[in-house]
């Protein structure tokens, strides 16, 4: 604030001071290596998550080479996955920072044996990134953090007989309620078996899976799914109320209570019995 000549000539001598020693180009040193350890730092730890996103990519292959290599003997012939890049703001951003970073890296800051006659157009290129990259940080200050999940979106297509799908990411969006419970089962098996083979357990290691809703897959599918994990050495339980195709199963309990409320369980159908039948 300026209130008096005085206050004028105070501020005149310390501007000559500032221009007469340079200290502009001293100023733009301090701030363009500034800039560049952030622009550094954001694009290391971008990388950081994007290394750990490339785990899930060799998931999803899996999951991919999996179905193929045993495929579901019913409705569904076909089940893709894919990871496609978040369209948040602040991803972009970052994603444009990092490329940005690698391409320009040894022209930021001060000039160098790597700097070139762009090298403060660079600089000042750096700049517009560090604003996108704030603004973006505006728009999301409710997020404290970037956790993985968010950096990708995860997209499926299915075939359902001659029918394909486009990549859609809700499960909802292929067909009936149905398909879509048919459809998750047999990715949850997937990852299942992946991690199995994953854990280096082969042989005649088993696991077993319990199982909701299945009341509501067409009886075909039924059998359907339950080759489709036997084949993986997944066995699968099914906690219905009802039986649906019972002699699909090995074994059927009836589960009831007593006067204490202890739960008794009554086999009901034995894998003997059902070869008689």
């Amino acid at each position: 604030m300026f209130d008096t000549l005085d206050d004028y000539h105070r501020y005149a001598d310390s501007l000559e001071d500032f221009v007469s020693n340079n200290k502009i180009s001293e100023f733009q040193q301090v701030t363009s290596n500034l800039y560049r350890d952030i622009l550094s730092r954001a694009a290391s730890d971008f990388n950081f998550l994007l290394g750990r996103e490339s785990e899930i990519v060799r998931l999803v292959k899996a999951i991919n080479h999996d179905f193929e290599t045993k495929t579901f003997a019913g409705v569904i012939r076909r089940i893709e996955l894919r990871l496609d890049r978040s369209s948040m703001p602040i991803i972009t951003q970052l994603q444009n920072i990092t490329d940005f970073w690698n391409a320009h890296q040894y022209e930021l800051g001060e000039i160098n044996l790597f700097s070139s006659d762009e090298h403060n157009d660079i600089n000042k290129e750096s700049i517009k990134y560090l604003k996108s990259l704030a603004t973006a940080l505006q728009s999301a200050s409710d997020l404290k953090k970037l956790p993985l999940e968010q950096t990708f979106s995860l997209k499926f297509r299915i075939q359902e007989n001659d029918n394909i799908t486009d990549w859609v990411e809700n499960l909802r969006a292929i067909g009936s309620e149905g398909t879509d419970i048919l459809v998750k089962a047999i990715i949850n098996i997937l990852l299942i078996s992946v991690f199995k083979n994953r854990a280096g357990q082969g042989g005649d290691f088993r696991i077993h899976c319990m199982m909701d809703e299945i009341g509501r897959l067409a009886d075909e599918n039924i059998q359907g799914i339950l080759n489709f994990a036997n084949q993986r050495g997944i066995y699968i339980v099914n906690s219905s109320p009802k039986a649906h195709r019972p002699l699909s199963y090995r074994r059927l309990y009836m589960l009831s209570k007593d006067n204490k409320a202890n739960t008794i369980v009554q086999p009901i159908l034995s894998t003997r019995q059902s070869e008689m039948l």
